[in-house]
């Protein structure tokens, strides 16, 4: 009885510890499958996310060459932008009175028709400024409210030395005389880059949105570009930045560049839901193939045990038993036919030298008789 359990446990001890190989190869394979297939997913995020911000840029710079162009088309509104510039306000709105009277028209294209078209196109527009080159003025223009008398050229000096405001999208364009091509002043339209950008990267800690002006001056993310600044010279120097289980997306609208950066590492990192699926059905797997190999075992050693009670059987004396046996079976149903033909040889040869223990020993009595 004793052997019969070792037999067991041997068995299934041995299957069991291939099973868990088996199951730890498989959810290996799946964890590496996942976070591939994950940090792909998020490469093309990244990319996606990339082209969208430069798509931003570029919707918004269209709808400034718009309305400059659409400007151009108005040859009355143009007008009264040039006489805003040129002239000192009482003479601006004598001006523009004269030209309204002139009109014959109730409808007056002004630089303030000009100004509320602008806000209507974008939602993200935060101002517009007009700089009057003749008095260096400038005028501010938000959806709610009007600053005239700012200083101009404070506002062209620090345009000048590129020192950009966070958050800020900017787009110049210079006011000329359509006869006489001089310049009269300039527009300088301003984004709110926040909302341009909103939920951006909100939610991904994987990835770093960095948008700059001339690759030297942030826009987006200042932590971000003191982090990065050293590759952004790298690359504004045509050198390809050397990269640490960073992946960098870049692209560029005008003077300004988008940059994304996605960490490998995080972003290749399963979420708790998503190792507790592998787990469970790593171990739901494994529960069902140590089920399935316990089963098998007793099924094995119950057909081991089945011969070893026949050949008990046949230690006592019993030739009658008989152990069943499949045709075209394995090994054992090999052995268990091979037992019932030894037995049936074996009593075939027991009751043959019995007959002929009997005969001879009728011999002898016969023999005696004839004797006498």
């Amino acid at each position: 009885m004793e052997r019969k359990k070792q037999l067991y446990f041997k068995l299934f001890w041995m299957y069991a510890m291939i099973v868990c190989f088996v199951v730890a190869v498989l959810v290996t394979y799946f964890v590496v499958a996942f976070k591939k297939n994950l940090l792909e997913n998020r490469q093309q995020e990244a990319e996606a996310i990339c082209q969208n911000m430069t798509k931003a840029l570029q919707e918004q710079k269209d709808v400034v060459d718009y309305l400059y162009s659409d400007l151009y088309r108005n040859r009355q509104e143009l007008d009264d932008v040039l006489a805003y510039l040129e002239l000192d306000e009482q003479s601006y709105w004598n001006h523009r009175l004269d030209q309204y009277a002139a009109s014959n028209s109730a409808n007056y294209d002004s630089l303030q028709t000009f100004v509320n078209n602008a806000f209507e196109v974008s939602q993200v527009l935060d101002r517009i400024e007009l700089i009057s080159y003749t008095t260096m003025e400038m005028t501010v223009y938000q959806e709610r409210a009007t600053v005239a008398g700012q200083d101009g050229r404070e506002r062209i000096e620090r345009l000048e030395s590129e020192k950009v405001t966070p958050e800020e999208i900017i787009f110049q364009r210079e006011v000329r005389d359509p006869d006489t091509l001089q310049s009269k002043g300039c527009m300088i339209f301003t984004f709110h880059g926040s909302a341009m950008f909103q939920d951006t990267a909100q939610n991904r800690p994987w990835l770093d949105v960095l948008v700059t002006q001339d690759y030297l001056y942030p826009v987006m993310n200042f932590d971000g570009f003191a982090r990065w600044k050293d590759k952004l010279l790298d690359k504004q120097q045509g050198k390809t930045p050397e990269m640490i289980s960073y992946e960098m997306y870049q692209d560029q609208m005008g003077n300004y560049q988008v940059f994304v950066f996605l960490n490998q590492i995080r972003a290749s990192e399963l979420s708790w839901q998503a190792v507790l699926m592998i787990a469970g059905v790593g171990l739901a797997v494994l529960a069902g193939g140590v089920l399935c190999v316990s089963i098998y075992i007793r099924s094995l050693t119950h057909r081991v045990d089945a011969i070893l009670a026949g050949m008990d059987a046949v230690k006592t004396g019993d030739l009658t038993v008989r152990l069943t046996a499949s045709q075209g079976g394995d090994e054992l149903d090999m052995i268990a036919s091979d037992f019932n033909d030894m037995c049936d040889k074996l009593r075939e040869h027991i009751r043959r030298q019995y007959l002929a223990e009997i005969e001879k020993k009728n011999s002898r009595t016969s023999g005696l008789a004839k004797s006498d």
